[in-house]
């Protein structure tokens, strides 16, 4: 996976869209669009901004590492196993929702 790639997928988990990132950056959202596309690069300063938003390891951004850590652990943040199927997330997602409701007060 490329850059791009990497931090396109990090937003849109995040629940984010293109003009978040380029509101933080000063930049357009054209700008944004060319690093998701891979047709622009971003200097190392802006990696490190984009990361810290994003709150991902600029090494999982830059496919070094291919686990997505975050900069800011979160005590609340389950790690999977690297093999767990992607189309399994909803259905994990549904069930801690459940659990949410069921253990709630």
């Amino acid at each position: 996976m490329s850059f791009g790639e990497r931090m396109q997928e990090i937003r849109i988990d995040k629940g984010l869209i293109q003009k978040d990132i380029a509101d933080l950056l000063k930049v357009t959202v054209a700008t944004i669009s060319h690093y998701e596309q891979n047709t622009h690069s971003p200097d190392v300063q802006t990696i490190a901004e984009i990361s810290k938003f994003l709150n991902v390891s600029s090494d999982y951004l830059l496919g070094i590492i291919n686990e997505p850590m975050p900069i800011i652990p979160d005590k609340t943040i389950i790690r999977l196993p690297l093999n767990f199927p992607k189309h399994g997330i909803k259905e994990l997602k549904d069930y801690i929702n459940y659990l949410i409701l069921k253990y709630k007060n």
